[in-house]
């Protein structure tokens, strides 16, 4: 196992926490060069994984209250949904001198706020639009200056726009640069309507139809385009399932020693977070937790990294205390990042000046 890095003394802003890696991980994040982005609103705030040029893992935390969902760009910005905002952080490598542990510095650079959308999943729709998922709202939209969310889909029976949470939405997918579905624990015209059948409630709706293509599923979240199908979370049963959109079919990939959480695609790896703890308020156990205390297991609060091709799972991480991440993204083009929070006091010696 590979211990990360660790500050001695944490700064204002700064999340500590500890990783217990496979020596694979660090292989993994520099061959591909990328960084690993994860949300945790339980501690509130976001984390990055890297490997430094020695060999050892840097895992830290930047303060973000709220934090719920992450976005890397592929032009080198990340966006972050927070409490009751979308936060832009811009790479200040360059800008401002950074000459640090990590192969970049981000900060944020602006903030927009929405009200408390509670914002389950990001992503890009280029050139340059961020479409996001708001579970309380039960939409689909963008942000615009003096908008909390410019609606672009509203799903089946979705009842009135009410911060409600009528339908468990979870999670958007791109397919040729639009938001091609969504995934729903159930739905509903009613104020969290969707627990009652969660079960086997869970659905992938198609967004151009709004045809339901894929039923029966169990807490579904983040689906995700690969190269040869779509994946998504089947959260209520652990499992990463792999969905035949033509037949409505799902097949099951892998099984995680947690509830999975947090989804994304990098090539024929998918890397999963995964916490110890089920969907919160539900009226009984999901079927994952029968299944684990048949086999004894005793969920854990990780990530891991799955060969679609084979199923395996060739590499993981396991988070202390637990920190039960609800979003992941990889930022591409570096080994290793850190994020800076705007309450970290070395936020103010940030500068980014234009001369004449």
């Amino acid at each position: 196992m590979t211990a990360p890095e660790q500050p001695s003394a944490p700064e204002p802003g700064v999340l500590s926490a500890t990783a217990d890696c496979t020596r694979l991980l660090p292989s993994f994040l520099a061959r591909e060069s990328v960084t690993i982005l994860l949300a945790s609103p339980l501690t509130g705030g976001i984390y990055t994984m890297g490997v430094l040029e020695g060999g050892g893992v840097l895992f830290l935390g930047a303060e973000l209250a709220g934090a719920s969902a992450v976005l890397a760009t592929p032009h080198g910005a990340l966006w972050v949904a927070a409490a009751n905002s979308l936060l832009h952080f811009d790479n200040f490598t360059r800008t401002a001198g950074y000459r640090g542990r990590a192969e970049a510095l981000y900060a944020p650079s602006s903030e927009f706020f929405t009200a408390a959308l509670g914002v389950s999943d990001l992503v890009w729709t280029p050139p340059s639009t961020v479409t996001l998922a708001s579970r309380k709202l039960s939409r689909i939209g963008t942000a615009r200056p003096g908008l909390s969310l410019d609606v672009t889909w509203s799903p089946p029976n979705a009842g009135k726009l009410a911060p409600e949470d009528h339908c468990g939405l979870s999670g958007l997918a791109i397919s040729e640069g639009r938001p091609s579905v969504a995934s729903v624990f159930g739905l509903s015209p009613s104020r969290e309507g969707w627990r009652d059948g969660f079960t086997y409630g869970g659905k992938i709706i198609d967004l151009a139809s709004n045809e339901v293509v894929a039923k029966g599923l169990c807490l579904p979240r983040t689906p995700r385009w690969g190269a040869d199908a779509l994946y998504a979370l089947n959260s209520g049963t652990a499992e990463l399932v792999r969905v035949d959109l033509a037949t409505g079919r799902f097949e099951p990939v892998c099984s995680f020693i947690g509830h999975p959480t947090a989804l994304t695609l990098h090539g024929h790896t998918a890397v999963v977070a995964f916490s110890s703890q089920p969907e919160p308020g539900l009226p009984h156990p999901p079927p994952a937790e029968r299944t684990f205390e048949s086999k004894k297991i005793r969920p854990k609060d990780g990530l891991a990294l799955v060969d679609l091709r084979s199923g395996d799972i060739f590499d993981h991480a396991i988070f202390s205390p637990p920190l039960d991440f609800s979003s992941v993204a990889l930022i591409p083009g570096c080994k290793s990042a850190i994020a800076l929070a705007a309450t970290n006091p070395n936020f103010n010696n940030l500068f980014r000046v234009k001369t004449a």
